[in-house]
């Protein structure tokens, strides 16, 4: 037979085993079967015991409220943008366009200015569609809302790929 010890709320505290502890059995533990026993361990914090119906129930713990749900999403949003400009333009090949931006505007390089210039548009792009999702996200008034906002970064496509080597040969011409 197996016996448990629950706080307040009937959340157990420990157990205990007749078989293992023998007569060192609080006096407060309270007989459970081993199928209640089973219930506690395969579902840890979503049992307790109901002290008046002797028996265990399920818990559903409160959900967290909106703002903690929509900090949790903006996150994530945001970890998600940096991953996709990153895969397109990582942070050193950035730096080195704005550095290159600066080289062909002192030597007055109208094409290597414009296809840099493709790059800045659509990571502009980008974050307009960023902070387009990331208004909604604030906005909502639900959790039903919050639960049905997505975003596909791929709506926002590059009208040209522009690469890094290119920029830096046409400024060698």
């Amino acid at each position: 037979m197996k016996y448990a010890i629950f706080d307040e709320q009937g959340f157990p505290k420990a157990f205990y085993d007749k078989a293992i502890h023998g007569d060192d059995i609080p006096e407060e533990a309270i007989e459970i079967t081993e199928e209640q026993w089973l219930e506690f361990i395969n579902n840890q914090g979503r049992r307790r015991w109901d002290f008046k119906k002797k028996k265990v129930v399920e818990y559903v713990p409160p959900s967290p409220p909106l703002d903690e749900l929509k900090q949790q999403k903006l996150r994530q949003l945001k970890q998600e943008l940096q991953n996709f400009i990153y895969s397109h333009y990582d942070q050193g090949t950035q730096a080195s366009f704005t550095a290159l931006y600066q080289q062909a505007k002192e030597q007055n390089n109208t094409d290597t200015l414009s296809q840099i210039q493709k790059v800045w548009d659509w990571i502009n792009s980008v974050l307009n569609y960023y902070y387009s999702v990331k208004n909604t996200i604030k906005n909502v008034t639900t959790q039903d809302e919050l639960n049905g906002i997505t975003w596909n970064w791929s709506t926002v496509e590059e009208t040209e790929h522009v690469e890094l080597q290119d920029v830096i040969n046409m400024l060698n011409q």
